[in-house]
């Protein structure tokens, strides 16, 4: 896999160091910005997609520590990328690639009852969720994949295969049915949030 994994990165004309710690790959990546942190979320994962090609299970499963500058930090980064493998497989059935900033707002999650969750939901996706159901759109998606994007729109359209132009109907028209400001932070946070919790309850079936 180490060697797999070197060779993905040549394909892919991506920097990185590539070692092996007992019997896992490490794969260390430079990032400048945090576009440049988005685009590693991205190769990242589609290296693990292609990595399963070879697995013997068919499942690869990777933890990602948060960037970081300096020798002691960086083994504070390994920790937290192990940390994050071991509570992905907890927390998820399927493989994934899992990031420590990620987990850490799982946990807090968990740490809250489930019926506060349910209320919090409702109180934030309810029109989005009752829209979707009554008209079999995908709002809730759109939304989704915009946040899993830090909010770029070309990034955003490309993951839905759909149009810049449908996606900012689609956008608008969550800011409508929710009669929210989609301009205010607070309100990002929350529906962002929001669809954590949602998609966090649907996992345990609470």
């Amino acid at each position: 896999m180490t060697e797999i994994v070197r060779q993905e990165l040549r394909y892919r004309r991506v920097e990185g160091l590539v070692g092996q710690y007992v019997d896992r790959t490490v794969l260390l990546l430079p990032i400048d910005d945090a576009q440049h942190t988005l685009r590693m979320k991205q190769n990242t994962e589609a290296l693990r997609l292609r990595l399963q090609d070879y697995a013997p299970s068919g499942f690869v499963s990777c933890g990602v520590g948060r960037p970081t500058l300096g020798l002691s930090a960086l083994r504070e980064s390994f920790k937290e990328a192990e940390k994050a493998l071991a509570l992905s497989d907890q927390l998820w059935t399927e493989p994934r690639v899992t990031f420590f900033g990620d987990l850490s707002l799982y946990e807090l999650l968990l740490g809250v009852s489930p019926e506060q969750l349910r209320n919090f939901c409702r109180n934030w996706l309810s029109a989005i969720l009752d829209y979707d159901e009554q008209h079999k759109s995908d709002l809730l998606i759109t939304l989704d994949a915009y946040f899993s994007s830090n909010g770029n729109m070309r990034l955003t359209a490309k993951e839905l295969n759909i149009h810049r132009n449908t996606l900012v109907y689609r956008l608008n028209r969550i800011a409508e049915i929710t009669q929210l400001d989609m301009d205010d932070a607070n309100v990002h946070l929350n529906l962002h949030l929001a669809l954590r919790a949602y998609h966090l309850l649907k996992t345990f079936n609470l």
